[in-house]
């Protein structure tokens, strides 16, 4: 009977963990989907641009995950490996923008970079979260007095 209670309960804890899980990856992919959504929007991307940088963002997906996959390699090989895809990815995502695009991507780039330095953000909804608007807040009271 002990056996019968635990393979149950060992069932029902495996059924559990791929249901968040399944939860985890859609919210991540919703958010995924709304970022590229709004990117698209506010950069006033052509079709053409858009079709672009889908292709720059499958490639630099395959070539991090064969990165990842490569066990030969040294942690600190694999930083410079995963820093030289990054920089080939942005110049190539550079290159199809106009100066305009560039600007404003610019300006999120420095945007998501501070918001790392305060702790990150796991994803580009447009609050904070209690936490981080709370952190917010102390920083402001203490930079005013």
């Amino acid at each position: 009977m002990k056996r019968i209670m635990v393979l149950a309960l060992a069932v029902i804890s495996i059924q559990y963990a791929a249901v968040a899980q399944e939860k985890r990856d859609t919210i991540r992919s919703h958010y995924k989907s709304e970022a590229r959504t709004k990117m698209k929007d506010e950069l006033n991307l052509t079709k053409e641009q858009s079709q672009k940088m889908k292709e720059i963002k499958a490639d630099t997906k395959s070539k991090m995950q064969a990165l990842r996959d490569d066990k030969s390699l040294s942690d600190n090989d694999r930083k410079q490996k995963a820093a030289a895809i990054m920089k080939e990815s942005k110049d190539k995502r550079d290159a199809i923008l106009n100066d305009q695009q560039k600007a404003k991507m610019k300006e999120w780039e420095a945007k998501r970079k501070e918001q790392m330095k305060e702790g990150g953000k796991k994803h580009s909804k447009g609050d904070k979260g209690h936490k981080g608007k709370q952190q917010t807040e102390k920083k402001a009271e203490k930079t005013e007095q």
